[in-house]
């Protein structure tokens, strides 16, 4: 299993409602991609100056690789610039420290 961390901010001055399209818009392309598992969405209480962070859980990298060179991706991926900022992602991978 492969974790997807985003993080990122929401601009002072994003249109709020193409903010929530956007996000209903990915979840609709999560749900039928495959190798999609989960999606969670996190704000900070402390400790970060990045507001918000999404994790996607998949089933391989490949699978995620896959999506993020989809047309649709893209270009959704584009409209979030326009209302996002600050965005950065982390891939994690499952692992045993007692056993690597």
């Amino acid at each position: 299993m492969i974790e997807i961390d985003a993080y990122f901010d929401i601009k002072d001055n994003a249109d709020s409602e193409e903010y929530a399209k956007i996000a209903q818009e990915l979840a609709v392309i999560l749900k039928d991609t495959q190798g999609f598992i989960e999606i969670r969405s996190y704000k900070v209480v402390a400790g970060s100056s990045i507001r918000w962070k999404a994790v996607v859980l998949w089933k391989t990298l490949a699978d995620w690789a896959a999506l993020t060179e989809t047309r649709k991706y893209q270009k959704l991926m584009n409209r979030r610039a326009k209302v996002c900022s600050h965005v950065k992602y982390e891939v994690w991978m499952e692992a045993n420290p007692l056993t690597e």
